[in-house]
């Protein structure tokens, strides 16, 4: 494993990155190839009947993790010898576990659209924070949708992987994002919910403790903008028990907290048709409340990083 000063420098080199040129092209991003892997194990197991699915999925959930994992921890190690080296390829993994900036700009995409009164496009472009089918959802829902997506995304793309960068250094971090790419593209409970299941399950496992640390970071953002300047929004008190009412209220296990907590935040309500209503309508899920959310989920991780940073320097220190 790197040391202290490898994997600080790696950090740093990975954050800013993200933030100066956000996603790598897709010819060289990882999560592409773990995209590609989980697509060519659903050619060889789905629609096989559902034993052989479940015993498929089980496989490419236990197979795909552990050789993303496998292939950061040898390619880091390798290069041991030679530190500028190694604290560039670590950054590179460390970079393709988390979407900082990308989150960001795909809710901005919405918004822009939305604005413009393009809701045909706004509705292709949700496709880019969530997978809910978009097609009939006017303004309202379309803003709710983002909204949600936004927070719940906070926790999937960026607390997360974090998270396990600092537990189990990068390769941790890699085999969480293998584990939910795969959830995104067959985690569901359609057509895949045989071959899926294990994905899914695996998924809700990781993220349990990720999305809780996610409420207390935005929570603490709510905080701190309300210490530098008068909000109309409900306090973190008041976002807080939004939070502990409605969390459960959503399919997901772990979803519903910071979606609830961001409904508690903004003052509105956050609904899924057929599925789940969170927060209380305060006020209506107005256009310009995308910009508000993202600036409580940017504020939010900026608040994090650095103390996932301080924990990965430590655990560094203990693993040397």
């Amino acid at each position: 494993m790197p040391g202290p000063e490898t994997l600080a420098l790696a950090w740093i080199l990975a954050l800013a990155w993200d933030l100066l040129r956000g996603e790598y092209p897709n010819r060289w991003h990882p999560v592409v190839w773990m995209g590609q892997a989980t697509t060519w194990g659903e050619r060889l197991f789905l629609g096989r009947g559902p034993r052989l699915e479940f015993w498929g999925g089980l496989l490419m959930t236990l197979v795909i993790p552990a050789a993303f994992t496998f292939l950061v921890w040898l390619s880091i190690e390798a290069v041991a010898a030679w530190p500028l080296v190694q604290v560039l390829i670590t950054a590179f993994w460390l970079k393709a576990s988390f979407a900082w900036k990308a989150l960001g700009g795909a809710a901005e995409t919405v918004h822009q659209h939305l604005a413009q009164g393009d809701v045909e496009t706004a509705r292709f472009e949700l496709r880019s924070l969530c997978s809910r089918n978009a097609s009939q959802l006017n303004e309202e829902e379309l803003t709710e949708a983002a909204i949600s997506s936004l927070a719940e995304n906070l926790s999937d793309s960026v607390i997360a992987p974090w998270f396990f960068a600092v537990l189990f250094g990068v390769p941790g971090a890699i085999f969480y994002r293998a584990v939910n790419t795969m959830d995104a593209m067959i985690g569901y409970k359609n057509h895949y919910k045989d071959l899926g299941c294990v994905a899914a399950r695996t998924d809700d496992a990781l993220n349990y403790i990720p999305a809780r640390l996610t409420v207390l970071f935005l929570l603490l953002a709510r905080s701190v903008r309300g210490w530098l300047r008068t909000l109309d929004n409900p306090s973190a008190r008041a976002a807080w028990a939004v939070a502990r009412r409605d969390h459960a209220r959503t399919p997901s296990p772990n979803g519903g907290w910071p979606m609830a907590t961001m409904a508690g935040m903004l003052g509105i309500q956050l609904r899924k048709p057929s599925a789940y209503t969170l927060g209380l309508p305060l006020r209506p899920s107005a256009l310009p409340l995308i910009h508000e959310a993202w600036r409580f989920a940017e504020l939010a991780a900026a608040l994090a990083w650095p103390w996932f940073l301080a924990a990965a320097i430590v655990m560094a220190g203990m693993y040397q």
